[in-house]
């Protein structure tokens, strides 16, 4: 599953915006998403396809049910994940709201490690949607 993450983060670093390319992303990363991954992996699947403005309501959909709403797993998030995650589901206008809850409790559980772009994206990500 790492792999597939790290592809799809490559693509988005390298402006790489051809849509079958996403498709079969998702695809593949959609039968892996119920395994318990990794606070970075989850992060970079919603930055990536969001930094290309690929839009992905099944897969971001099972993502955010499978992981995104489960505060153990969210727990494990950095700053760094928790304020891609936001910031990416802000670009596209994505919106599950027991995931955002949770992502918005757990960042500000989390507030004495935020550096001041912490703070600047999580308040960008929140006022946008």
């Amino acid at each position: 599953m790492g792999a597939l993450t790290m592809i799809s983060y490559a693509f988005a670093k390298a402006d790489f915006r051809e849509a079958d390319a996403y498709e079969s992303l998702s695809s593949a990363l959609s039968r892996h998403i119920e395994e318990e991954l990794r606070p970075i992996d989850v992060c970079n699947i919603v930055w990536s396809f969001c930094t290309v403005g690929y839009r992905d309501d099944a897969l971001f959909s099972r993502l955010c049910e499978a992981q995104l709403v489960r505060e153990d797993l969210v727990r494990q998030f950095n700053p760094q994940d928790l304020t891609n995650t936001t910031w990416g589901f802000c670009k596209v206008g994505f919106i599950h709201r027991p995931a955002m809850d949770l992502l918005a409790t757990i960042s500000l559980s989390q507030k004495e490690n935020f550096k001041p772009i912490h703070f600047s994206n999580l308040l960008y990500s929140f006022a946008m949607l």
